[in-house]
């Protein structure tokens, strides 16, 4: 739960920036080449690999509260996805054709949320 310094009216900012944290995420930490396609899917080239989602509510005399989903694909082979999403989705170990741990996978995207959410909405958020 997050409590950004932010209007109602501009909760696609807390989309918008999971999405690219996510991307630069799997770029910088595991050199994947991730592209947001707004407002709230990554692809790696025409293959979906993650997506977000954001409900933010309002709270009166205080700052709205956010809630963030994010689905990443982490160890997804291909014959996990249906037959529809198989030509669709992706995922990191089908990417760099070996599993990876994911608990250095969320530790890598929680660090850097949490380091661009100060930058981004100049808030405490615990």
């Amino acid at each position: 739960m997050l409590r950004p310094k932010i209007d109602i009216e501009e909760s696609a900012r807390l989309t918008t920036w999971v999405a690219q944290t996510i991307a630069r995420t799997l770029k910088d930490d595991f050199d994947l080449s991730a592209a947001v396609k707004p407002p709230n899917d990554i692809y790696i080239g025409d293959r979906k690999i993650a997506g977000v989602l954001v409900e933010m509510r309002a709270q009166p005399r205080a700052r709205h509260v956010a809630v963030i989903g994010v689905g990443l694909n982490v160890n997804h082979a291909p014959g996990d996805f249906s037959e529809e999403l198989r030509e669709r989705a992706t995922s990191v170990a089908i990417v760099r054709r070996s599993r990876l741990d994911r608990n250095i996978v969320a530790a890598a995207l929680l660090r850097n949320l949490d380091r661009t959410y100060v930058e981004m909405f100049d808030s405490v958020h615990r």
